[in-house]
């Protein structure tokens, strides 16, 4: 295993079988309690201390400078950890948080769609093994931000 897990990024890009192996082993390696600990890594990432969420902070202010002076509405979507939606308190409402007061201070806007994919009857994740988003989530978020624009 371990002469497996040395295979390249590259690789997994093109073995459906390498790929299904590598997603599961990165979800049984996080164990149970992955969803906290990932949790912790975000606040780490997005305090005000954080080289990458300061470069990040000066982007956002760039493009919404280069937005608001082209007459472009700019609105910052927070794409949500899907594993955490049914948990209340939304485990990661900090980050979410986090991301739209950066928008709003750059007089962007900010769509929180946790609240409307919570609600959803939908399935969330492609399948238990690949948890990028579904088509089904994708739609919704395409739904709520085709309410905010005239």
């Amino acid at each position: 295993m371990l002469k497996f897990a040395r295979r390249s990024h590259g690789e997994r890009k093109h073995s459906f079988l390498y790929n299904l192996i590598w997603s599961r082993w990165q979800i049984v390696k996080l164990g149970g309690s992955h969803l906290d600990r990932y949790r912790q890594l975000l606040a780490r990432n997005f305090e005000p201390s954080s080289p990458g969420w300061q470069m990040s902070r000066r982007c956002l202010g760039e493009l919404a400078l280069l937005t608001r002076s082209n007459s472009i509405r700019l609105i910052v979507i927070p794409f949500p950890v899907l594993g955490g939606l049914s948990q209340k308190p939304y485990l990661f409402e900090k980050y979410v948080r986090t991301v739209c007061e950066a928008a709003l201070a750059e007089r962007a806007e900010c769509l929180d769609v946790v609240p409307v994919l919570r609600e959803a009857n939908i399935q969330l994740t492609v399948s238990a093994v690949e948890q990028h988003p579904s088509a089904q989530v994708y739609n919704r978020v395409a739904q709520r931000l085709a309410e905010m624009l005239p």
